[in-house]
């Protein structure tokens, strides 16, 4: 519903890893890394998994370096 807004693609991963799952509370890993086209809005969506629990999820990303104002 509210994507992140980050500098540049190369964060995303990193970023998505830092937070944690909601449900246990667990370390996430990234299973996926993706561009899409969201409600004309072109997106980055990041699939993450628990370690702990399993739950996964999808974190939605907005790009907004620098180059792109």
């Amino acid at each position: 519903e509210h994507p992140i807004d980050v500098a540049s693609p190369s964060v995303i991963e990193t970023r998505a890893e830092s937070m944690p799952c909601p449900r246990c509370l667990g370390a996430v890993r990234v299973l996926e890394h993706t561009a899409e086209n969201i409600a004309g809005e072109r997106l980055r969506v990041a699939l993450v998994s628990c370690a702990g629990c399993g739950f996964r999820r999808e974190v939605y990303f907005r790009l907004r370096g620098a180059l792109l104002h």
